[in-house]
């Protein structure tokens, strides 16, 4: 259950944050693409993409759609 808050904590933090939607979305997408995060992180992190993109399309914040765009773009590039 300490996960799953710190998870919607950050998505908060994230949706929050959208007008630097390019900045969180790069650092995340690079984290997933580090050797030297661990497996756990990793899926923690594609938990908060998860949750990111779909509060993103339901968000009332301006420019959280945004974050669609590019996790579309970067998200790719961790799984090549």
């Amino acid at each position: 259950e300490n996960d799953t808050r710190k998870i919607a904590q950050a998505m908060a933090f994230c949706i929050d944050n959208a007008a630097c939607a390019g900045d969180i979305v790069s650092l995340i997408v690079e984290s997933l693409t580090l050797n030297e995060t661990p497996i756990p992180t990793k899926i923690a992190r594609l938990y908060l993409v998860n949750d990111v993109l779909y509060n993103s399309g339901t968000s009332k914040v301006k420019n959280s759609w945004v974050f669609r765009d590019r996790f579309e773009m970067c998200l790719p590039d961790a799984f090549t």
